[in-house]
């Protein structure tokens, strides 16, 4: 007889890491895809050639405020 809860093959481990859509791994508090999903949006960001800087402030504030939040 099999074992229904063997151990996740390396196929559904990477699944898990490439979400299907930007929510799904907040809606299933997947903290290894959410990693994931923040490094590749960090280097498109990165490799595009459109200014920023207007964004930048406001992510600053944002952040400030969750820091003050949080500590």
């Amino acid at each position: 007889s099999t074992n229904n809860s063997s151990a996740p093959t390396a196929t559904q481990l990477v699944e898990k890491l490439f979400p299907k859509s930007l929510v799904e791994p907040f809606a299933e508090n997947n903290v290894f895809a959410i990693v994931v999903l923040a490094v590749l949006i960090g280097f498109a960001l990165r490799k595009s050639t459109q200014d920023f800087s207007s964004v930048h402030q406001p992510v600053q504030v944002l952040y400030r405020v969750l820091e003050k939040i949080l500590i």
